[in-house]
């Protein structure tokens, strides 16, 4: 059975000892803004009225443009455990929160989007789970709302309270973990410090999450869920899928697919088999399935770079994407894939 990580050097011990020193008790919540004036003001409502009172809130502003440090700021001159990071020019969610991990001097660490809302009781309940049941991750539900808090239906909901000790890694490239988004869980300090500050091959937005969690659930010995649901996801106005952003979303996977290589190919054959199943599982989601209302020329620019990455230096793994994907599951997006596949390889030797 494989060793994971730093469990390897420190035994049965969770935490590396030499990281424990400088790292405080309780949660540091780190929320990434970038010009969230609309929506900033009721998710730090949110966190401020946690009944956890050890809290860590870093709040780095991706150099907005709009009223969003200005609200940071008189925040933070009523709450002193508000800190706010400035970046001088937009560097993306990914690399923004990074930021945050590394100003975070709490041995967990949560986070939310500048437009979530924590629910009273959620770092609490958290803490408390992932204490007692010496935990690595914990995982908690969430629902989607309107802005104006209205009900639209679960997000993420666990049935009961389980401990996952074996094939921690499977499960989360099976999605039995829900959503691979990092805002309705709670991390112990190095998972986070070690995976969520690598720079990534590519950037994009709405794919950092998931890659940051790949790590993370690789060397996670124990997860926990929790029936409770304890997040809410505001689902705003334009967010109805429809085909172009159907189209989109499979750019996006292919692309983060190749940067999840790029990072975790030195892990060995377990983790890309286990990379290569998760992002399967997400090109065979339904919503992938709608009718595309172009061609495939206007993705080929964006594609070839990460494809001929992919074909170059691990083309063992972009047949394995295609092979695993079976035919019955989607076959639109496995044609389409070889379709791009094929148009780039001419484009290339022509």
């Amino acid at each position: 059975m494989r060793e994971q990580g730093w469990r390897k050097s420190f035994g049965m011990s969770r935490i590396p000892p030499v990281l424990l020193v400088d790292l405080l008790q309780g949660v540091s919540v780190i929320i990434p803004c970038h010009n969230s004036e609309r929506t900033i003001t009721k998710t730090l409502d949110s966190i401020r009225s946690q009944s956890l009172s050890s809290l860590e809130i870093i709040c780095v502003d991706d150099a907005s443009r709009d009223g969003t440090h200005s609200i940071l700021q008189s925040f933070a001159e009523i709450d002193a455990r508000l800190k706010i990071i400035s970046l001088s020019e937009n560097v993306g969610v990914h690399l923004a929160r990074a930021e945050g991990i590394k100003q975070a001097t709490c041995q967990w660490i949560g986070f939310l989007d500048s437009d979530d809302i924590a629910l009273p009781g959620m770092f609490e309940t958290l803490l408390s789970a992932a204490e007692s049941k010496n935990a690595d991750i914990v995982i908690c539900g969430s629902e989607r709302v309107t802005p104006d808090g209205r009900f639209l239906g679960d997000k993420v909901r666990f049935k009961s309270s389980l401990n996952f000790d074996d094939n921690v890694f499977q499960s989360f490239c099976r999605l039995s973990f829900g959503t691979g988004a990092l805002w309705n869980k709670l991390y112990r300090a190095p998972l986070v410090q070690k995976w969520g500050t690598k720079r990534q091959r590519w950037m994009q937005n709405g794919t950092e999450d998931t890659l940051v969690n790949i790590g993370c659930f690789w060397e996670a010995k124990r997860v926990v869920v929790l029936p409770e649901v304890l997040h809410q996801y505001v689902l705003q106005p334009g967010s109805i899928t429809t085909s172009t952003d159907a189209q989109r979303s499979v750019l996006k996977i292919i692309k983060a697919f190749a940067i999840a290589i790029d990072l975790y190919a030195s892990l060995g054959e377990e983790a890309l088999v286990g990379i290569t199943d998760l992002y399967r599982a997400q090109l065979a989601f339904p919503a992938y399935g709608l009718p595309w209302q172009t061609g495939y020329a206007e993705w080929l620019d964006e594609l070839a770079v990460p494809l001929q990455f992919l074909a170059t230096e691990h083309p063992q793994t972009l047949a394995l994407l295609l092979a695993r994907l079976p035919a019955e599951d989607r076959p639109s997006v496995r044609g389409r894939l070889r379709t791009l596949w094929q148009r780039l390889s001419d484009r290339t030797r022509g």
